[in-house]
């Protein structure tokens, strides 16, 4: 009988499966596991903060919480606040940005310290630090403060916020302050004929900003605390005072061709003032009115007619005039009295000497007579 040549020429099969691979993996799992426990038993024996840590903005990594508060109080009260108002001359054009809407500037209005609004050195930062310390790092179980400071070491989870309640009266008074700054009247539109120009100020919407409003405001969108950037507080309660506008159309149909005398109001005692006449560029004037902010003067080339008769001499007349009546009511206030009473004087000097001049007299005669009526007897 021969051989089976298939099964003499077949290869081997080695043997697959076994406990190794079941070995290894439970080995690399055990290792992980200790090291994690490990690692839990490091974070929970520190009693410092996790790497990556900050407290608004401050950097307080490796830091106690005693330690932290005092680099608190060193830093947070040089934290900013930006303020910024409404632009109230523009809104939205419904392109970029809605119909109506409140527009702001690029830059802030006003920049002020968080000291400035009350978050001074005299908070009690240890608290603010202590509890945020154990926010993160006193309160987790055993086994989740390995996590927490892996988390913390990565930097993906180290920020902390902690709210701080400003002093307030210092609060106050700031907002006074910049209820003042930020208030301004409205600028009407107005314009000037001068030699060869008519000078245009444009019209500058005003603003009013009461300090309940803008306290309120802050305290909305800003709340004491930081990230170490700029808190940005808008202010959208400000109410905008519209100013009275003119257009170069308004400006040419008022001064053109119009030339007025200064004159004398006898019946009022007011000094009208005199009108030149201008002509100019009606479009060319208006094209600089458009490019000019709020509140900017342009000055419009003209053609101009000035009056015979302006308003300086009659001012220096009129003050003239005044100066007469002002002289004359002095001298009848302090002239008279003081002449009448220089003559008095005068008068009682020459009395007084008249009357020792006869009693001395008087003296003489009476002394030559007696020795005379002796000599008789």
């Amino acid at each position: 009988m021969e051989p089976n040549t298939n099964e003499a020429t077949a290869p081997k099969r080695l043997k697959t499966g076994g406990k190794k691979p079941i070995i290894i993996i439970g080995v690399i799992v055990a290792v992980l596991l200790a090291a994690y426990v490990g690692l839990c038993a490091y974070a929970n024996s520190l009693d410092i903060f996790y790497p990556n840590t900050t407290i608004n903005g401050v950097d307080v990594a490796g830091l106690t919480a005693e330690q932290a508060a005092e680099r608190l109080r060193q830093e947070i009260p040089e934290e900013t606040v930006e303020f910024y108002l409404p632009l109230a001359d523009e809104t939205g054009d419904g392109e970029s940005a809605p119909e109506g809407d409140m527009l702001y500037g690029a830059d802030p209005d006003a920049v002020c310290t968080y000291r400035e609004l009350g978050i001074t050195e005299e908070l009690d930062y240890e608290v603010s630090a202590q509890s945020a310390f154990d926010a993160v790092q006193g309160r987790s179980s055993f086994f989740v403060k390995g996590w927490e400071y892996l988390a913390c070491l990565v930097g993906a989870d180290g920020q902390l916020g902690v709210v701080l309640e400003p002093e307030e009266d210092i609060f106050q008074v700031k907002m006074e302050q910049l209820s003042e700054q930020f208030s301004r009247e409205a600028q009407d539109a107005s314009y000037e004929v001068t030699e060869d120009a008519v000078e245009i100020t444009k019209a500058l919407n005003g603003l009013s900003v009461s300090a309940a409003d803008l306290a309120r405001t802050a305290q909305e969108r800003w709340t004491g605390s930081g990230n170490g950037a700029a808190a940005s507080v808008f202010v959208n309660n400000a109410r905008i005072l519209p100013a009275k506008t003119l257009t170069a159309q308004e400006i040419y149909d008022d001064c053109s061709g119009v030339v007025k005398n200064a004159s004398y109001d006898k019946e009022t005692g007011a000094i009208v003032p005199e009108e030149a006449g201008a002509d100019f560029d009606v479009d060319e004037a208006q094209r600089l009115l458009d490019a000019a902010a709020p509140g900017e003067t342009v000055t419009v080339p003209a053609q101009v007619e000035l009056p015979a008769v302006t308003l300086y001499p009659l001012l220096i007349g009129k003050e003239a005039f005044l100066a007469v009546q002002q002289d004359e009511l002095q001298w009848a206030l302090y002239g008279i009295p003081t002449t009448l009473l220089f003559w008095l004087v005068v008068a009682i000097f020459y009395v007084v000497r008249m009357r020792r001049a006869v009693r001395r007299a008087k003296v003489d005669t009476e002394g030559g007579a007696q020795p005379g009526g002796s000599a008789g007897g």
